[in-house]
């Protein structure tokens, strides 16, 4: 065998013996740890349609939730009616469940529209309510403001926890 052969051999050795490690680790971190976590969580499951209890009848405030382990996920609606016409606003939700506090952001999901919602609540006795603050940017006066808010679990998603 000469030089080049041996060269070229330890090279392509070397790349698929990167790849290997670099599909291993993906696997793991994908697929494995969040199967772990789900099956070792033993915290409360806040999974489903919460509904803010009290809002100004010219708004509507929902979230879904889907929970794996301490990681939360799902979507937000604000319904805002004015003149008779509806202004629906969506946002992506993502944020972690950690001691029964709730900690999330929330982003829009069509990038022509403005604005962050963050959110701290504590999940209260047997975890069908919350109670927490909303801050975010209000586009119609233009300032950032923060809203105390009760949360009320209108439907439960069976997670299998």
């Amino acid at each position: 065998m000469n030089i080049l052969q041996s060269l070229v051999l330890g090279t392509l050795g070397g790349l698929i013996a990167t790849f290997l490690v670099f599909a291993f680790t993906s696997v793991f971190r994908r697929i494995v740890l969040p199967w772990y976590r789900q099956v070792v969580y033993r915290g409360i499951d806040i999974s489903g349609v919460w509904k803010v209890k009290r809002t100004p009848q010219t708004r509507s405030v929902s979230f879904e939730i889907f929970q794996k382990a301490h990681s939360i996920e799902g979507t937000g609606t604000i319904v805002t009616t004015l003149d008779g016409a509806n202004e629906i606003r969506s946002f992506k939700l993502d944020g972690t469940l950690s001691d029964r506090f709730l900690e999330f952001r929330m982003r829009h999901i069509d990038p022509k529209q403005l604005g962050i919602v963050v959110g701290i609540f504590e999940v209260i006795g047997d975890g069908n309510s919350m109670k927490g603050y909303l801050s975010g940017y209000k586009i119609r006066v233009g300032t950032i403001e923060s809203d105390a808010v009760e949360l009320e679990r209108f439907i439960q998603h069976d997670t299998g926890q």
